[in-house]
């Protein structure tokens, strides 16, 4: 049996309020240019995956930013649109966790066409794991796929694993 092409988007929320104003960090909702960023980046993800057959699901972290800047692509999404889009929060995106438990959870699940919407520094280990092998961690390599509020990169791989992705777009949505 021939491996499954996954396409997988990696996001991070858009620009979120100053942490002293939000009452604590997974309170930090987006500001309005982090509401248009989000929404700029949900045209490029539209943009990108429709060319792959239409992205599938969206999973965010449970924080409000990364719940707002979910919810601001997936309306891009199915606005007009013929194919639904799932939405969902899982804990495997919160910013501190290993990118080896991120994998590990992104293998598990049955989607092919994803976006992931996480924070820093999660979001460059991932993309630098997945990519070359390494976190970046303990090398510094994440600094090479720095993430910005509202950058995404999208790669394409058969399987979930160091080194086994490549790179088909990236993007950062500024305002």
């Amino acid at each position: 049996m021939q491996p499954t092409m996954k396409i997988i988007g990696i996001l991070r929320h858009g620009e979120a309020e100053p942490f002293v104003a939000a009452g604590g960090d997974a309170q930090r909702a987006l500001t309005n240019s982090g509401q248009l960023m989000s929404r700029a980046a949900g045209n490029t993800i539209k943009s990108v995956f429709d060319h792959h057959g239409g992205l599938d699901a969206i999973y965010h972290s449970p924080f409000v930013r990364t719940t707002e800047t979910a919810n601001a692509v997936h309306d891009v999404q199915v606005h007009g649109a013929e194919q639904s889009c799932q939405i969902a929060a899982t804990d495997a995106l919160l910013g501190d966790n290993a990118v080896k438990r991120v994998c590990d959870w992104l293998d598990g699940i049955s989607e092919q066409r994803v976006l992931l919407v996480s924070h820093q520094p999660l979001v460059s280990y991932l993309l630098s794991y997945l990519l070359h092998g390494e976190s970046g961690a303990a090398t510094g390599r994440a600094a090479e796929h720095a993430f910005y509020p509202a950058s995404l990169a999208v790669l394409s791989t058969e399987f979930i694993g160091p080194g086994c992705a490549s790179l088909i777009a990236s993007h950062h949505h500024a305002i």
